[in-house]
């Protein structure tokens, strides 16, 4: 845990903190900066810096930090794209008076900040900064906006107004009063023409020193037996005890997810694990609250609930857990790159018709007036089959006025269009993976990272290794994907290593069972409506929308989905009493 207190006229004192500090906390005041620290946090205070340290390095000693702030001194920021593993790290300059936040390049974990004309307030969990009488709980309605369009509100902003986030890949400086912001990192690819044998090969050497090094005491592994929890499987088998390896398999009551226990025992079998089955019931929607007592923000990615359950289960044996996660970003096995590609190759020989036929294609859940407003923007090509949601054709008549205008008047494309413009690469495929390493992937790590937070899991992801990211960047976009297959190399690079009809074997999504769950807890869902104070939305128009979706006959994803994230919003708001 971090908190800290930069005040911009006089020395800090504690009572700067009100409600940031408890009594298992340590309390340092040096000057105008003053920080809280738990006692696992790594802490070096010398002559000239303080330094805070929260991290999940995997080649770590007790003096890496004294090494940190050594490096920091000779070469600043610079020093921070070397690290390899998750980071927040605070260094005080007391010298020169300047403080310098930052966190690792993927954004697994977080610094909040709150500027005032008093001083700076930052640290890693929002529900610390609210917790001082000089921080309002007021709901951001751009933030707001995008959590309905995204399913999660993007970086830099976050739910409360005047609390942001520190963007991945760049450094917060506050000094003599100004704030701003330097980048020490950015993901480059390299466009020539590589060897396919030798890119394979750096991909199995590079994802095996990933993987061994997070390898340490008894540990399990989240295992559907698919393509890239099985590859992870594997160097568990052939760099350990498999004895002492838990695998971990989960399956949705009483629907035909249960196929995935069939794949995930059989290779738990052929790898000599103890594998555990754990069943996600119908009414597990309403362990909702027991999320958000945790969270400090809404996600309606729908693969929380299934993370939360496998956690609980789990880590009644184990402390840490492999995934495969992040795979499909790094080497494209994404539908939408596959349906990105088929466009980008049909684009400029058909006509406008054709186009709209290709962008309403089943998955694709955008409505024409939102496709009408974006289709000449590139970043859209591939965020819009099946990650948008929300726009202004079908929030009207759930939002009050005030605020549906205020929704119309953002824009919802900012987030996307202003890291995707920035990649330097000239490939359409680099480009969508560039915009998803700093934005898909906050969903498709923040599903994860915070359910193991709240149970005291240990989660080790070898697929965010900088080692592995940084050869993935190589490796040419005609090797990720083709006509025929995805991940190709990934593929290749396993081959012998796994089982063959795991590695031949396409990729299958799950498919959460929103109406099983809907129907389950009917009555449980509009208790959470109906305790909710909705401000910005029209209740009764929600209340109306909701229960047609729900006592629908055809099965609809996108409706399905305007009530999960109505649903977490409101569980949400409710958990934080605002």
């Amino acid at each position: 845990m971090i908190a800290v207190f930069l005040s911009k006229n006089r020395r800090a004192r504690e009572s700067d903190m009100e409600g940031m500090i408890s009594k298992h906390n340590n309390i340092i005041i040096e000057g105008k900066l003053g920080i809280v620290t738990e006692g696992h946090d790594t802490v070096l205070n010398n002559d000239r810096f303080l330094a805070l340290l929260d991290s999940d390095l995997y080649e770590n000693d007790n003096t890496f930090l004294e090494r940190l702030v050594s490096s920091f001194e000779a070469n600043g920021k610079e020093c921070l794209k070397l690290i390899n593993g998750s980071f927040a790290f605070v260094i005080w300059d007391k010298k020169d008076e300047r403080l310098h936040m930052a966190i690792d390049k993927l954004g697994i974990k977080d610094i909040f900040y709150h500027n005032t004309d008093t001083g700076l307030f930052a640290a890693s969990r929002i529900r610390t900064l609210l917790r001082s009488p000089n921080i309002s709980k007021a709901i951001d309605t751009e933030a707001l906006s995008q959590y309905l369009c995204y399913q999660f509100v993007p970086k830099p902003l976050t739910m409360f107004k005047g609390i942001r986030k520190v963007p991945a890949t760049e450094c917060l400086i506050m000094s003599n009063g100004r704030l701003f912001f330097e980048k020490y990192y950015d993901f480059i690819f390299s466009d020539t023409q590589e060897d396919e044998n030798e890119c394979a090969k750096g991909v199995r050497d590079s994802l095996e020193e990933a993987t061994k090094s997070r390898m340490k005491g008894k540990q399990g592994i989240l295992l559907s037996g698919g393509l890239d929890s099985t590859i992870i499987a594997s160097i568990l088998r052939d760099n350990g005890s498999s004895s002492r390896i838990h695998s971990f398999t989960g399956g949705f009551e009483g629907v035909d997810s249960y196929e995935s226990f069939d794949f995930g025992t059989k290779v738990a079998d052929e790898m000599g694990f103890e594998n555990n089955e754990i069943v996600i019931k119908d009414d597990a929607i309403q362990t909702l609250p027991q999320l958000y007592s945790f969270m400090d923000e809404p996600m309606a990615d729908s693969a929380i609930i299934q993370s939360h359950i496998m956690f609980s289960e789990a880590r009644k044996k184990v402390k840490t857990i492999f995934s495969g996660e992040f795979s499909d970003i790094i080497f494209a096995g994404m539908q939408n790159y596959a349906i990105s590609r088929v466009e980008r190759g049909f684009w400029n020989i058909i006509n406008e018709s054709q186009r709209e036929d290709i962008m309403n294609t089943p998955g694709t859940y955008v409505t024409s007036e939102f496709i009408n407003n974006v289709k000449k923007r590139a970043p859209f090509r591939h965020y819009k089959h099946g990650e948008i949601f929300f726009n202004n054709g079908n929030l009207e008549g759930l939002a009050n006025p005030y605020f549906y205008e205020q929704f119309k008047s953002f824009d919802l494309a900012k987030p996307i269009e202003s890291v995707y413009t920035r990649c330097k690469s000239n490939v359409g495929l680099n480009k969508e993976i560039y915009t998803d390493l700093y934005l898909a992937s906050q969903r498709r790590l923040y599903h994860m990272t915070e359910p193991a937070k709240m149970h005291g899991i240990r989660l080790m992801l070898p697929f965010t290794d900088s080692r592995v990211i940084e050869h993935s960047l190589r490796i040419p976009a005609n090797m990720k994907i083709n006509s025929t297959s995805q991940k190709c190399i990934l593929r290749k690079a396993f081959n012998g290593r796994i089982p063959e009809y795991v590695r031949r074997r396409r990729k299958e999504g799950f498919t959460m069972p929103f109406s099983k769950w809907y129907n389950s807890s009917y009555d449980w869902i509009f208790e959470q409506l109906e305790r909710t104070d909705m401000v910005f939305f029209d209740k009764s128009g929600i209340e109306d929308r909701v229960k047609k979706i729900v006592h629908s006959k055809t099965m609809n994803y996108e409706k399905n989905m305007y009530v999960w994230i109505f649903l977490n919003f409101v569980v949400w708001k409710n958990a934080m009493g605002i």
